[in-house]
């Protein structure tokens, strides 16, 4: 009598257990299964930062500044990504910062350079930009206590940066299956 493929299956899945969860190096996790979710410890991104190369200045400084009537600043220092602003920005001065860059301390928004003539000892902004304009937030994306990942998700490259990015080196998993192919080959007596 044939078995109808579909009970054939139930049949089969119906024998079939989870894993026993493994602590696995984060590396070593893709294709698993997340046993247990992932939680945030801290905020991502962890500290306010610039989302476009620019101009770190203090928004009143070029409340008028248009193409045909720049405001021109003193550029007093250069923050690339990776690296802290070593002054504060205040009244009449900018700091030159590069994309995830922090933002330097008293400074409360950032000019788009396309919007400057690139200056780096002095700076012509050609334009003016909002309160907070071109800044990414601490906790924009997460905040502390957010789940990033639950339990029984399929680990893909995109799970585990956001897992990395909040600190987590090693994953509780459902680690992948295996399966052995075996065989008998017919003996002749």
């Amino acid at each position: 009598m044939l078995v109808p493929v579909d009970d054939y299956r139930e049949g089969i899945l119906a024998g079939i257990e989870p894993l026993a969860p493994i602590a696995l190096p984060l590396a070593d996790s893709h294709g698993c299964v997340l046993a247990e979710d992932v939680v945030a410890p801290w905020p991502l991104p962890s500290f306010d930062n610039s989302s476009m190369d620019g101009y770190a200045v203090v928004v009143s400084d070029i409340s008028g500044a248009t193409e045909e009537a720049p405001v021109t600043l003193t550029v007093i220092d250069d923050v690339p990504a990776g690296f802290r602003a070593d002054v504060p920005v205040s009244a009449g001065n900018a700091v030159r910062i590069m994309t995830g860059a922090p933002m330097p301390a008293g400074a409360d928004c950032v000019v788009p350079v396309e919007m400057t003539d690139g200056g780096t000892e002095s700076v012509q902004i050609r334009g003016s930009v909002d309160e907070g304009a071109y800044i990414r937030r601490a906790g924009e994306d997460v905040i502390v206590g957010d789940t990033v990942a639950k339990a029984g998700t399929l680990l893909s490259a995109r799970h585990l940066a956001v897992i990395a990015a909040v600190g987590k080196g090693h994953l509780v998993v459902h680690p992948r299956p295996r399966s052995v192919l075996c065989y008998r080959r017919a003996v002749n007596s």
